[in-house]
């Protein structure tokens, strides 16, 4: 079903194989907006880190803004999802920590703009970083920074994913009051799919 250049897709069978369809539809390097539901926010990212890291084994950084690292961290592990090859990079937590346990690294960072010169490290980093950003939230970038602010980030964001060959997924909850910005965003995107 598609409404206004949107894919919807309804979940009557498995987020992880909604997921897995909508990607093998998807060239190697591309960038997608998943737009979801609050209640199906969670299962979206966990689908996600599961055939990324646990199913391709790849080696991602993953830009956190609405929960600390070491909470994301522990869910994964409660779930199976395997985090050694992530680089994080978390926009919530206060201070700067050291490189974390199996070599996972932190940073914070609560301006946006900072975050572009992280990813750029996690990049470079042959280790880390390199086949794919996942970015678990635009909605809560909006909720910290205006409209524009944001469409800025998030375009210059996707340059970059452009210029280093990778994959970029940016997921964003919808809520009332975000419709137009989800919208406009969309625009920037390869894919954009709304999962109900």
């Amino acid at each position: 079903m598609r409404e206004k250049g949107i894919e919807i897709i309804d979940i009557d069978y498995g987020i992880k194989q909604v997921i897995e369809s909508e990607l093998t539809k998807l060239p190697e390097e591309f960038t997608v907006l998943i737009i979801v539901k609050p209640n199906n926010y969670e299962k979206v990212v966990l689908g996600f880190m599961d055939i990324l890291l646990n199913e391709k084994k790849l080696f991602g950084t993953y830009i956190t803004t609405n929960k600390p690292f070491r909470k994301i961290l522990e869910n994964f592990l409660k779930n199976g999802i395997k985090a050694e090859n992530l680089f994080f990079v978390d926009c919530v937590t206060k201070e700067r920590e050291p490189a974390g346990e199996r070599g996972i690294k932190v940073f914070s960072s609560q301006n946006v703009t900072e975050i572009t010169v992280l990813l750029d490290k996690a990049i470079k980093s042959k280790q880390y970083g390199g086949e794919f950003i996942f970015l678990d939230s635009v909605s809560t970038l909006l909720v910290y920074n205006d409209e524009k602010t944001v469409e800025k980030f998030v375009h210059a964001l996707l340059e970059r994913i452009y210029h280093w060959k990778t994959k970029g997924i940016f997921v964003t909850v919808e809520t009332r009051g975000n419709e137009i910005t989800i919208e406009n965003l969309s625009l920037f995107f390869d894919k954009t799919i709304r999962i109900q």
